[in-house]
């Protein structure tokens, strides 16, 4: 691994940094740290946890099958969901369905009190 600030060769640990392994120059003594740990999971596996949860699997059934974290799942959707574009909406509704549940609701009667 090359120093990125002097492109010396010669590169020793330096402790960790928020999980991170940090690495320091011998030649300028640059700290500088890795891009990726080494447990980052791979694209792949997020576009299939969001294609399960699409199909309709929920964030601990998808986590059982591809052997992740279920926090991990949520986040990726969370994110994949903002950067998608926001629906758009008809300006006028012309079809309105209702069903028996609103008549229920109005005439129900109370048998405690």
């Amino acid at each position: 691994m090359a120093c990125s600030n002097c492109g010396y060769e010669k590169m020793i640990k330096n402790g960790l940094v928020r999980g991170l392994q940090r690495y320091q120059c011998k030649g300028c003594e640059y700290n500088r740290t890795v891009t990726h740990k080494s447990t980052a999971v791979s694209a792949p596996i997020k576009q299939q946890a969001l294609n399960r949860y699409l199909e309709g699997l929920g964030f601990r059934a998808i986590t059982r099958v591809l052997k992740v974290s279920h926090v991990s799942v949520y986040r990726w959707i969370k994110a994949r969901g903002q950067q998608a574009a926001p629906v758009e909406r008809p300006s006028t509704i012309e079809v309105v369905e209702t069903d028996e549940l609103h008549t229920y609701i109005g005439h129900k009667k109370t048998i405690v009190g």
